[in-house]
């Protein structure tokens, strides 16, 4: 068998580089704001690879979200995430995730005015979906004329035999 002539693992190489929130001993980050050509954006949907379809908090369309290659196995995305893109200037509808925003983080970005009031709320919660599907269309055709069944309160449906199709 192999020994292990090392001084420990992953976790002790990182060092003092992660945050540790056992509620004991929490490390601060300076919080970051958005510069020239840096975007808010929330995570729609992970595409895998490190890929992700992020849609700024401006005005801007969807974006291909690329994790940056330090963030790379030490970060991790997830969907509803907030996040920090740089914009390419190279090329159109890519960008690349440089900061990713914790909890605390995004309420104190709010109170700066920074983002938008509902930024940590989802596209379903709190009010943002009124459950409004944006059209007039029924998903279910509902067929009222049916003379066998007379709309009581008996839990029954009398079926004639001629109206089974055979195989």
């Amino acid at each position: 068998m192999p020994k292990n002539h090392g001084k420990g693992g992953k976790s002790r190489r990182r060092g003092k580089r992660e945050t540790v929130d056992h509620g004991k001993h929490v490390e601060k980050r300076e919080l970051l704001f958005k510069e020239v050509s840096q975007e808010y954006a929330y995570i729609e949907k992970s595409l895998g690879g490190g890929r992700f379809r992020a849609r700024p908090l401006g005005a801007q369309p969807v974006l291909l979200g690329i994790v940056r290659g330090a963030m790379r196995k030490r970060v991790y995305v997830h969907k509803g995430d907030i996040v920090l893109l740089a914009l390419r200037d190279f090329e159109e509808g890519k960008a690349d995730i440089i900061y990713l925003y914790t909890e605390p983080e995004v309420r104190k970005l709010i109170e700066y005015d920074e983002l938008p009031k509902n930024a940590l709320a989802s596209q379903f919660d709190d009010g943002a979906y009124d459950g409004d599907l944006g059209g007039e269309e029924s998903f279910f055709e509902f067929d009222n004329e049916d003379e066998r069944f007379d709309g009581g309160d008996s839990d029954q449906i009398e079926v004639a035999f001629e109206d089974i199709d055979s195989i």
